[in-house]
């Protein structure tokens, strides 16, 4: 009974007269910050990265970044920098992934992304599309969710990393409080600010965890540098990777089995039943 209790500790809280006293975190996490995610769509984590896993993220970026493919598809090649790798494995991050999917979280999706000034990323897309016979600005918002499911409790969610930082003139990250519970009205430009969105400044190493269905969008970097960052995204073992079919490319796995289910090599049970339920009632209000 001691270890089944043990576990239990593990698990997201229930309703206040199921569970007994409140719980005021679950692996790690707050539980205000979960509440948040699943009311608000997201919440902020400071200092999410910090030290030498920051330091070797920055100094691997700009060669992964020449070596990733144009595309999504990019998870396995990042994986083989065991510097990126050393990020989706430091248990700050895996936390909030944990505690909402249990053993069942998986790296569905990770990416580098690179907030360019306004003025490169308008000439690049100027080249690109002059080919087509036309001008193309870059619009101020690029508003999208990254799943289409609306629900309160995730089936997928979104951490994003700046590894620069990103505040005022950067371009910051934006929201649309609430929006991963209801679809978007008609006649929405995606393109145009919203009048509902919170801007979101960050310091170096900080991060956010986002409702992967949850309205966001970056902004419009007006300083004269890049900011970098990495995009991941962990939901149920269950949700099939983009890339799933891609070889990995060495130095991308081990032996470890925890690791292996992670980035979805090995699967956490023979079948989708959760024996010990993940209850999504977050206690604390």
């Amino acid at each position: 009974m001691a270890s089944d209790s043990a576990a239990m500790s593990d698990a997201v809280p229930r309703r206040p007269d199921l569970v007994g006293p409140t719980i005021r975190s679950v692996r790690g996490v707050d539980v205000a910050t979960l509440d948040r995610l699943r009311t608000e769509g997201y919440a902020e984590l400071p200092g999410l990265l910090a030290g030498p896993v920051l330091e070797r993220a920055l100094g691997t970026f700009d060669r992964a970044w020449r070596t990733a493919p144009a595309t999504a598809t990019h998870r396995f090649r990042i994986l083989g920098h065991p510097e990126l790798r050393d990020v989706v494995v430091d248990p700050r991050v895996l936390a909030a992934p944990r505690a909402l999917f249990g053993e069942q979280a998986q790296l569905i999706e990770y990416h580098l992304i690179l907030r360019e000034p306004a003025a490169a990323a308008a000439d690049r897309r100027r080249r690109v599309v002059s080919r087509r016979g036309k001008a193309w600005p870059v619009p101020p918002r690029d508003w999208h969710r990254d799943f289409s499911l609306l629900t309160p409790d995730p089936l997928m969610v979104t951490i994003v990393v700046f590894l620069d930082g990103c505040t005022g003139d950067m371009g910051p990250t934006r929201v649309v409080p609430g929006s991963h519970l209801r679809p978007s009205p008609a006649g929405l430009d995606l393109e145009e600010p919203h009048p509902d969105e919170v801007e979101l400044s960050f310091r170096p190493g900080d991060g956010v965890l986002l409702h992967s269905s949850v309205l966001h969008s970056r902004g419009e970097n007006r300083t004269a540098r890049s900011g970098r960052g990495l995009v991941m995204y962990f939901g149920y073992w269950w949700i099939k990777q983009v890339d799933a079919a891609l070889p990995l490319p060495p130095g991308a796995t081990d032996d470890d089995p925890a690791y292996r289910r992670l980035i979805g090599e090995e699967m956490p049970g023979a079948d989708v039943h959760i024996f010990r339920p993940l209850v999504t009632t977050v206690v604390g209000r």
